[in-house]
């Protein structure tokens, strides 16, 4: 509330966003560069270790910079735009490794659909939709599993670790991502 209002006033909104690192002041989106630094400096240790043991199973495709892509669109986007964008996209960048046009086609897609609020109360997901579609987007883009598979119990604490990071100031989210991981394989069609 305090950041709408700050956002609206024309010279303070202006050196506000222009000195905030965490960007999204009044009615400005959260750009995926701001959203890493964000979590770079606030995410718990749990993130980074979790990050670097994917690495380090799952190779290239469980770099942070995807994983932080994933999450990114999960939580601005989760419930707004389709799940089946959101996951679909993290399946191609495991593929193509093309992160700009990932985020552009993923902030079209958000910009189209926040244009239609311009006077209202912008759409937000659920935390239970963000969570899904979090350790979705995770399980496809750092595992390579299909819809619905379930995620090896190695994996899971990790992945767990992972989604809880980038979703580090939500209050409930663990419990979340838990019910989500343990639901996954309700999900095989969620996205077709």
């Amino acid at each position: 509330m305090a950041k709408r209002a700050v956002g609206a006033l024309p010279i303070i909104g202006l050196i506000s966003r222009l000195t905030a690192t965490e960007g999204g002041i009044g009615n400005d989106a959260q750009a995926y560069p701001e959203f890493c630094r964000q979590v770079f400096d606030a995410a718990p240790q749990g993130f980074q270790i979790a990050v670097a043991e994917l690495q380090d199973r799952h190779g290239k495709a469980a770099q942070r910079k995807y994983v932080l892509l994933a999450l990114w669109m999960a939580r601005h986007g989760g419930g707004i735009v389709p799940g089946k964008a959101i996951v679909d996209s993290a399946r191609r960048v495991r593929v193509s490794s093309d992160l700009e046009f990932e985020m552009d086609r993923f902030s079209e897609a958000l910009n189209e659909i926040n244009s239609k609020y311009t006077y209202m109360e912008r759409p937000r997901g659920s935390l239970a939709q963000q969570a899904d579609i979090a350790v979705d987007a995770l399980a496809r883009l750092v595992l390579a599993l299909k819809d619905g598979a379930p995620i090896a119990a190695e994996d899971a604490p990790l992945i767990e670790e992972a989604a809880c990071g980038g979703f580090w100031d939500v209050p409930g989210i663990r419990d979340e991502v838990q019910r989500s991981i343990q639901e996954r394989e309700a999900r095989a069609t969620a996205y077709v």
